[in-house]
Parts: C-alpha cells; sequence; structure tokens
C-alpha cells in the first residue's frame, strides 16, 4: 500500500513527519531559526495590522516542519497588507499601470499595485554590520540564492501553457471557455511578458510541441500536457529554468544559442525596467506559487509522488522570498522602517 494511504487510514502526525522526511527531519529543516517579523510600536497602538498578525502566528505555527503550509497562511498575511494599499489607493484617485482604479481590479492588479510602490523605493536604506544595504540589493541577494527547482516550477508552466495554448482546438469554444484550459501563472505570465513569450514559443517552445501531446488529467479533469520524450522534456525545462535564472541575476538573456548574431539579438530578452523584474520575481515566481497550491488542482507538494530533498529547499526557498516580500509591503504600509527590514538579511543566511 502507498505510504501517504497507510497514513491516512490510521493517522497519526509523527508518523507523517516520519514519512515524508524519512526519519530524517532534523537533516531538513532549516526555518526553526527564522527571524519573525515585528514592530513593538503596534504593542500600543489599537491599529496594528490586526488580521495580517493573525494569519503570520498560523503561518509561524507550521514551521519548522511544513513551510509548503506555512506559505499559505503568509500570502494571507500578504493578502490583506495589499488590499489595505489597494483601498488607500483608491480612495485618493490613483492608478495602476497607468490605468486609473476603478474598484473592479483583481487580485492581480492589487499586488501589482504593490509591486510598483516597491519599485519607487528600491534605492531606501538600512544598516547591517556596519554596512549599507537597500532594498535593491535585498531583492538582488535574494534572486541570487533562488533554487533551480523553484524556476524549473516557472519553466513547466510556461512550456504547458505553451502547448495547451497552440495545440488545443479551440473552434466551437468562446473565449471564456478558451481561458479554462490555460492556467492562470501562464495566462499571467503571458500578459506581463508577451515579447518573452514570443521567444520562448520560437525556441525551446518548439522543441518542446514536437514531443508534447494533450490529454485529460484524470485527478481534476482538466487539459494536461505529456511527453512522448521524458528525457528531453526534463531537459528542455531544466535548460529553460537556467535561462531564466540568467535573465533574473543579469537582467538579460539569450534564449537560444546560434553562431549568427542577427539571430542572437532577435532571442535576447532584456528586463525594459525594474517593475518588469519585480513583476517577474514577485508576480510570476511567487503569486505564481501561491495560485498553483491555493486552487488544489495539483496534488500536495510535501505528500506528493515526486517530493525530495529538493522540493523542501525549494518550499523553504519560497516561504523566505514571500516573508521578505511581506516586509516590503508592511513597509509600504508604514507598519515598519527600514532598519526592521535588516531581519531578511538574517534569514538570507537560512537558504
Amino acid at each position: 500500500m502507498d505510504k501517504r494511504l497507510e497514513v491516512l487510514k490510521n493517522y497519526n502526525k509523527i508518523e507523517h513527519l516520519n514519512v515524508l522526511y524519512e526519519n530524517k527531519i532534523n537533516n531538513y529543516v532549516s526555518l526553526k531559526d527564522i527571524k519573525k517579523i515585528y514592530n513593538q510600536k503596534w504593542v500600543n497602538d489599537p491599529n496594528y495590522p490586526y488580521v495580517t498578525a493573525t494569519h503570520l502566528l498560523d503561518s509561524y505555527y507550521c514551521l519548522p516542519e511544513r513551510p509548503d503550509m506555512a506559505f499559505t497562511f503568509l500570502w494571507k498575511s500578504i493578502n490583506s497588507v495589499y488590499n489595505k494599499h489597494y483601498l488607500v489607493k483608491a480612495g485618493t484617485g490613483q492608478s495602476i499601470g497607468g490605468n486609473q482604479i476603478d474598484g473592479r481590479e483583481g487580485d492581480g492588479k492589487k499586488l501589482y499595485l504593490m509591486i510598483e510602490s516597491i519599485s519607487k523605493c528600491l534605492n531606501h536604506s538600512f544598516i547591517y554590520e556596519g554596512s549599507t544595504c537597500s532594498i535593491k540589493d535585498l531583492i538582488d541577494l535574494y534572486v541570487a540564492k533562488m533554487p533551480i527547482k523553484t524556476l524549473r516550477f516557472v519553466a513547466n508552466y510556461v512550456l504547458k501553457g505553451l502547448a495547451i495554448d497552440n495545440k488545443l482546438n479551440y473552434e466551437g469554444l468562446d473565449k471564456n471557455l478558451m481561458k479554462t484550459h490555460l492556467s492562470s501563472q501562464y495566462t499571467t505570465f503571458k500578459s506581463s511578458f508577451n515579447d518573452l513569450i514570443s521567444i520562448i514559443g520560437d525556441t525551446y517552445g518548439q522543441s518542446y510541441l514536437d514531443i508534447c501531446f494533450l490529454k485529460s488529467n484524470i485527478h481534476n479533469s482538466q487539459t494536461d500536457v505529456d511527453t512522448s520524450d521524458r528525457d528531453k522534456s526534463r531537459r528542455l525545462v531544466h535548460s529553460l529554468a537556467t535561462t531564466f535564472k540568467e535573465l533574473l541575476t543579469k537582467k538579460r538573456a539569450t534564449f537560444k544559442d546560434t553562431a549568427n548574431e542577427e539571430e542572437k539579438d532577435r532571442y535576447t530578452f532584456t528586463f525594459k525596467n525594474e517593475d518588469d523584474y519585480l513583476k517577474f520575481v514577485f508576480n510570476c515566481i511567487l503569486y505564481a506559487v501561491r495560485n498553483t497550491s491555493f486552487h488544489g488542482n495539483v496534488a500536495s507538494r510535501f505528500n506528493s509522488k515526486t517530493f525530495d530533498k529538493e522540493a523542501i529547499t525549494s518550499s523553504t526557498y519560497v516561504y523566505l522570498l514571500g516573508h521578505l516580500f511581506l516586509t516590503f509591503c508592511l513597509y509600504i504600509n508604514n507598519e515598519l522602517t527600514t532598519q526592521e527590514l535588516a531581519l531578511n538579511l538574517e534569514n538570507l543566511k537560512l537558504i
């Protein structure tokens, strides 16, 4: 019998953890020493971020054993902060991406509004161990430590999205039904980086389309992608993830090796500005992880058949990246000072 079913039949939390970590939990957990978010001024402030704090408590409760579950509660804290930010901006007649706020914006737009606000504060800095560190420096330091598995997640949903977008016969489907076959992660990526999607489609996408086919997912009845060559599929996903890492660290990357200089230029993508860089990190990675885990359309990461040490490392990293983002959101809402952002450098040591 599957070990997961054995645990489910006679549930016991300790046995569940033993199965997950193969009785080696102390070798894997690293968030027991995480520096917590707290502001001393909240003690005497009746308007402290109450909702944020309640979900943050639940998030910390899940640590250190389950950073994946902790991230779900962490995102609730993040959500409450950027919703407040949105309402303040809406109440003063401001805009998102140059478009007037009209009150009909969804979570994606609200998140982008927060990202816009963070981008205006990238040079704000604090002192840590005698040196100056800016918000931009903090983000770059975290991105430099991003595990390749986290970027394989992005590469995977981009390539699968391209496959469904290109291979699904949309004839007879209205526009809304067409959208249901594409993941929100892919549609968000495509709307944010349409030029980059075109480049990936002309390079990695062509090779991926040659070896993949569509099928119905028996677990959730959605359209899924399978491949006739698993080794090649893995190599393509890994290579694209590696190129994403180069793009994030250098802000520029070529998505196809070629001796032709003209072709190199054609397949080279550069972030136009800091907004795009932040959108990739916090929207196309962090928010995409949230959407994947929150909607329940895929297996629980820690209980899945593919769970391994690499998955633990990636989940730990994603949690800390989300924790970093929450401190930025609180800073934008004047709930933390720049100096209190220094806790993120302490947590960086846990990666």
